[in-house]
């Protein structure tokens, strides 16, 4: 007699490691470089835009022509509300360490606004999933309502423990008379494909715990901290 046997699968065939954490880190300098301030705090979550991109890298897809971003569907929506496709790929970036003008880094801060890397806002909104920008932009600039957004510093990525983390920085000084208030910041990437180059797309948007008050003269340094815990595969 033969005997026939099946196995049901349930879950993961192989441990996974975690997902992709995300930290925030602030360092408040007084306009004399003291440091007044530094945290770290637990991340909220990547927006749409953010889930989405890791989906495609892995499954070398992109969003389909016409789409409307939303639930079933992997277009992404820049900060300008453009709706973004074949862009939105993550090839042909100049290095894995993205020291060129691609990915989250870039060396212009003329059009901060419409550039990659960390940017800042002053609404206190809650953190929605839908949103491709932040709810109330602070521009780039030495003028009352502004920051100067310093140029992002290229990411630095380690390996240690069987965690891979990576920091992206960019520092905001207040140049103008008056007291300027950063209560929300956001990771912005800008992705090239054969040449085009697509418009940032925000790939996640905090609220921090305690807002920061620059008074003129001082900075701030705001760090993304990301990190993903592969002990479960590297065996420690």
């Amino acid at each position: 007699m033969v005997t026939s046997k099946k196995t049901c699968i349930s879950g993961p065939v192989d441990p996974a490691p975690s997902s992709l954490r995300i930290h925030l880190g602030v360092r408040h300098f007084a306009a004399d470089g003291r440091l007044v301030r530094e945290s770290l705090e637990e991340g909220h979550s990547w927006v749409r835009n953010g889930w989405n991109m890791m989906f495609m890298i892995m499954a070398d897809a992109r969003g389909a022509g016409g789409a409307t971003p939303g639930p079933g569907s992997l277009a992404m929506r820049a900060y300008d509300g453009s709706v973004q496709y074949s862009n939105t790929m993550t090839l042909s970036r100049d290095s894995a360490v993205f020291t060129g003008d691609y990915g989250f880094v870039n060396g212009s801060t003329a059009g901060a606004l419409s550039q990659p890397g960390i940017r800042v806002g002053s609404s206190a909104d809650p953190f929605d999933l839908e949103l491709a920008n932040l709810v109330n932009p602070i521009g780039h600039g030495s003028g009352d309502g502004q920051l100067q957004y310093q140029l992002m510093v290229a990411p630095i990525v380690t390996y240690a423990a069987s965690v891979w983390r990576c920091t992206h920085s960019r520092t905001f000084s207040n140049s103008a008379s008056g007291s300027r208030t950063i209560r929300e910041m956001g990771l912005f990437w800008g992705g090239k494909i054969m040449g085009n180059y697509s418009s940032p797309t925000m790939m996640a948007r905090e609220v921090l715990l305690d807002e920061i008050a620059l008074d003129p003269g001082e900075s701030v340094e705001l760090r993304y901290l990301l990190s993903m815990d592969f002990s479960v595969i590297d065996g420690e």
